[in-house]
């Protein structure tokens, strides 16, 4: 398995609980269907991208605090 199947297996299987459903569909107010991340298909340059913003969040998540003390 490359590091970028292993990115994406990594991805499918906790998105849907870090992120939520991709999308949801709904008529007059009421969810009607919760579409999973799974549900697609990406080309690899996608899930390139997908590791690329987890690896955004993390340092956000990392370096917030410090961020932070800088701002004030």
């Amino acid at each position: 398995m490359t590091p970028s199947e292993k990115a994406i297996n990594l991805f499918v299987s906790s998105a849907d609980h870090r992120y939520g459903p991709i999308t949801t569909i709904r008529r007059e107010g009421r969810i009607l269907k919760h579409i999973p991340w799974s549900a697609f298909a990406l080309s690899e340059g996608d899930w390139e991208r997908v590791k690329e913003a987890g690896e955004i969040l993390d340092v956000r998540e990392r370096y917030h605090p410090i961020l932070y003390k800088l701002t004030l």
